[in-house]
């Protein structure tokens, strides 16, 4: 016992190995003072720390933890939903009380994927402890992650995409406006200003997905701050011309990324601002084309727009395609083949 203390403190070691529930504080800590972590890495990384880690691990000593341990936990991990007896929470959010039914995850296997992910989460906690000296170098556990085959759906076809973008344009157009009903069509062919201003936005912003190659989350999140107009140089019949365009600078997953779309999105971009413009005047609110989100409304207001909106009430396309019906509209628009 005493030579392994006097070994402990040559090597750098703690003579006592903390607590997981500490390190994981530590852990925790670093991604918070970390200038180039998101938001939405930190809420994530903290979720699962506090609901599934500490749980199991916390009072653990960090040297303590073992394949059986480990083995012991994903065991756990998988039957964790089904121990809880009612997964019902309110939170607040935008000023609202939200409440939250998560009885659904009793009945759904966790998918190896999430596990994956988790595992990723718990090798960092891990090697924190080992770079702290929690951990001797010849007790390190590794943690294995069972291999799993993705089943990603599949992309838009050109076709697919032409008659998905023709069931937008047709949803945007002036003739389904109510004032201009001259026939004994349906009443449902028929929509209000606002509706068709927001089906008017969301067909440039599809049209925006596809020749930007922007993640969903980044597009959405857009300011006009982000975007530099410019020009590239383009062979065009041959010869090499100078073509309008523009860059795109966004905050990726883990980081700030420049895009350089296709030189149609700048006039897409443009049509917006236009539109934009004529509803501050009309509609009595300040817009700069700076500051300003550019995915927003006739009062200025930011837009977030639901996965489910989109795919099932704006495009409307799934009724005589199948095909698409497959398909989710709007993570994989940006992914033609």
């Amino acid at each position: 016992m005493i030579f392994e203390s006097f070994y402990k403190i040559e090597t750098g070691h703690n003579i006592k190995s903390r607590k997981f529930k500490e390190v994981s504080k530590d852990f925790l800590d670093d991604i918070a003072n970390n200038p180039k972590t998101i938001p939405s890495k930190l809420k994530k990384f903290t979720s699962k720390v506090n609901n599934f880690f500490n749980p199991f691990f916390g009072d653990y000593p960090m040297e303590s933890i073992n394949e059986k341990v480990i083995y012991d936990y994903k065991k756990w991990r998988r039957n964790y939903w089904k121990s809880q007896k009612d997964i019902e929470y309110t939170y607040v959010r935008n000023g609202q009380t939200i409440t939250s039914n998560k009885n659904y995850l009793k009945d759904k296997p966790l998918s190896l994927s999430s596990m994956q992910k988790e595992d990723s989460i718990l090798r960092q906690i891990l090697e924190l402890g080992r770079l702290s000296g929690d951990i001797s170098s010849n007790k390190v556990v590794k943690v294995k992650s069972e291999a799993f085959k993705t089943n990603r759906r599949p992309s838009f076809t050109r076709a697919e995409w032409n008659e998905v973008l023709k069931a937008s344009r047709y949803r945007s157009s002036e003739a389904r406006l109510w004032e201009n009903k001259k026939d004994k069509s349906k009443k449902t062919d028929y929509i209000n200003s606002a509706t068709l201003n927001q089906r008017k936005l969301l067909h440039e912003f599809i049209n925006f997905m596809v020749g930007s190659g922007l993640r969903t989350t980044e597009a959405m999140n857009l300011k006009w701050s982000d975007i530099t107009y410019n020009e590239i140089v383009e062979e065009v019949n041959g010869k090499f011309k100078p073509v309008e365009s523009c860059k795109i600078s966004v905050s990726g997953k883990s980081k700030k990324r420049k895009c350089d779309p296709q030189p149609y999105v700048r006039e897409v971009l443009e049509r917006v601002k236009k539109k934009q413009f004529e509803f501050s005047k009309e509609n009595g609110f300040k817009f700069s084309a700076k500051k300003e989100y550019v995915w927003s409304d006739e009062y200025g207001c930011f837009i977030r727009w639901s996965w489910r909106e989109f795919d099932h009430r704006t495009v409307g396309v799934y009724d005589d395609n199948p095909e698409i019906k497959k398909k989710q509209v709007l993570p994989y628009i940006n992914q033609l083949k």
